[in-house]
């Protein structure tokens, strides 16, 4: 058995799928932020000190996508201490900018290229040697598990969370276009 991290018959979805996936998240999210009476969601505590409020873990969750992303094109990667954990807009503009960032960079590379191991300097486990195409897909997954997070968050404060936001849903919504389409 080998220890490659992706290899095998490809039965998996692309990148380009997991951060439209995102992406149509975001759009979820955004709609249901519009229908709150305010954003003080964004300031529900999570017993964190590094990442106090469901804002900074949503700062948090986005991070890594534009920060790897960033740190294997060679450049210095995005600060993101000043993106405003109190303002639904500017972290969804975050996001996306974040999920562009991430596009560009995975678009610059072959498969060969995504596949050869590099040195990653991570902010909390030192150096890694990964490739970059487990940069990109741990970016992605680590998006997703702290929006997850984030969702079970509100509901232990009593605040329901967006709805119908899980990968089964968007496949099938994109299922239910295609059919329509061909009718």
């Amino acid at each position: 058995m080998s220890n490659a991290f992706n290899e095998g018959p490809q039965t998996g979805i692309s990148l380009e799928t997991l951060r439209r996936w995102l992406s149509w998240q975001l759009g979820k999210w955004d709609e249901w932020a519009a229908a709150q009476d305010s954003a003080d969601w964004l300031a529900v505590a999570t017993g964190n000190p590094k990442w106090p409020t469901a804002g900074h873990m949503l700062v948090h969750a986005f991070s890594p996508v534009r920060r790897y992303a960033e740190r294997t094109l060679g450049r210095e990667p995005f600060d993101d201490s000043q993106v405003p954990a109190d303002d639904w807009q500017a972290l969804a503009a975050f996001a996306r900018e974040c999920l562009e960032v991430h596009a560009n960079a995975a678009a610059s590379f072959s498969t060969e290229a995504a596949r050869e191991e590099v040195p990653y300097q991570t902010r909390s486990a030192g150096v890694w040697t990964i490739t970059p195409e487990e940069a990109f897909v741990h970016a992605l997954t680590h998006c997703y598990w702290h929006l997850g997070g984030v969702v079970h968050l509100l509901r232990a404060s009593g605040i329901e969370p967006p709805q119908w936001n899980d990968l089964i849903f968007y496949a099938a919504g994109l299922h239910a276009q295609e059919q329509s389409a061909g009718s």
